[in-house]
């Protein structure tokens, strides 16, 4: 039984279409969600220093000295894929905001995006933020 009827969502014309619409062409394989150990080493490799990491707040010399150990960078994989295993999202990924603020006005493309993750910014730096892009008043 697919889960939207599980959930008790009605099915309607235009619901049927939406699903339809978003299911994957059968000529495109299906992709993995799963890091593995291989994949961790070389992107912690290639990062570079002046990149932000994510919300977790770790600093990204602990990912850089998690690879230096096979078991520790594994331990960090399996963290990694816990959630995608279990089908759940750890409380902070859901209380993190990550504004996309445009490198060049008028030309919202997805390229061209500044990714800026709050949690990593000073609150002075957060209010100018949400001050110019989401137009909360001065007061």
């Amino acid at each position: 039984m697919p889960s939207y009827l599980r959930m008790g969502i009605p099915m309607n014309r235009e619901l049927q279409v939406f699903l339809e619409e978003c299911q994957r062409p059968s000529n495109i394989p299906e992709i993995s969600a799963f890091i593995s150990l291989e994949n961790l080493k070389e992107c912690v490799q290639r990062w570079k220093e002046t990149a932000s990491t994510s919300p977790s707040g770790r600093h990204l010399g602990h990912y850089k000295t998690a690879i230096l150990d096979d078991e520790v960078a594994q331990l960090l994989v399996d963290i990694i894929n816990f959630p995608i295993t279990h089908g759940f999202a750890p409380d902070r990924w859901s209380h993190s905001v990550t504004p996309l603020i445009e490198k060049e006005e008028g030309k919202p493309y997805l390229t061209r995006l500044r990714f800026i993750h709050s949690r990593l910014l000073s609150p002075q730096n957060r209010l100018y933020i949400h001050r110019k892009y989401f137009f909360i008043g001065n007061k």
